[in-house]
């Protein structure tokens, strides 16, 4: 027998020992692993089971006003309002309805009241035109309290000729402007009562200080509405001046209320 044949046995035996050792290391390293994986699965159960009866932390919620702040607001916006638009007297579901154009003011009206938060956090605005003594200040006032009672806003509700009377008492006692415009910009809501006066146009001082109370709120996305006694938007924005009644009607709900006086129609009656 040559080398070459004595040679080939020994490399098989070699290779033999090589497989048997390197199926003992897998084997070896299986078992581990299968113990790793026994004892992971077992942890998982265990942590599994603790979750069953874990309750997360209760993350703090943003602070809304307090039962005490919504007290105030009423109270304020009552005050504001007076004896005749007190909350039980105005009313969208009781407003009288005599004339067929009331019904879809008042139907847009009370779709408005559903969505008021939404709303008044989008900063858009509420304009009521029309003839005089058609309710209009009331639709307002019944919204406005809605506004509190149901939607948790803040609210002031102002005649105009007051708003432009408080600015000249605030000069004569000394008070700076700022103050006045940070107050009547504090609120989420600012309703004002047609500030047009009844027997001629605004002035010119009417309506700058109108302006800068109107800019400052539509800068900082806040609500603001008004009543006004205007035949039509055109006549609204001329009295009023374009840059105001431009911010005033931008994305805000236009509600026309043209139908006979309520006052002229109780002559009548009586």
């Amino acid at each position: 027998m040559d080398k070459n044949n004595q040679v080939a046995p020994i490399a098989t035996s070699q290779e033999e020992a090589t497989r048997t050792d390197l199926a003992g290391r897998l084997s070896q390293e299986q078992h581990r692993q299968d113990v790793a994986d026994l004892a992971l699965a077992k942890e998982f159960e265990e942590v599994t089971s603790r979750l069953k009866d874990f309750s997360p932390p209760k993350l703090p919620q943003p602070n809304g006003p307090t039962k005490s702040e919504l007290t105030q607001a009423m109270r304020l916006l009552i005050s504001d309002l007076g004896a005749r638009y007190s909350q039980n007297r105005v009313s969208l579901e009781n407003f009288e309805r005599y004339h067929p154009a009331q019904a879809k003011v008042l139907s847009e009206a009370c779709q408005l009241a559903k969505h008021l938060t939404e709303f008044v956090l989008a900063g858009r605005g509420l304009i009521l035109h029309g003839s005089v003594g058609t309710g209009k200040d009331q639709i307002m006032a019944a919204l406005l309290y809605r506004a509190v009672s149901e939607h948790s806003l803040s609210v002031r509700w102002v005649n105009g000729l007051d708003l432009f009377g408080a600015v000249r008492d605030g000069m004569d006692d000394g008070r700076k402007e700022i103050d006045f415009f940070r107050t009547w910009s504090a609120p989420a809501i600012l309703a004002i009562s047609d500030p047009i006066p009844p027997l001629r146009d605004p002035s010119a001082w009417n309506i700058e200080i109108l302006y800068r109370l109107i800019d400052r709120r539509y800068r900082n996305n806040k609500s603001t509405w008004m009543t006004l006694n205007a035949a039509s938007v055109e006549e609204a924005d001329e009295k009023l001046s374009a840059p105001v009644f431009d911010r005033l009607k931008e994305d805000a709900v236009i509600l026309r209320c043209f139908w006979p006086s309520y006052r002229e129609r109780q002559k009548k009656r009586a």
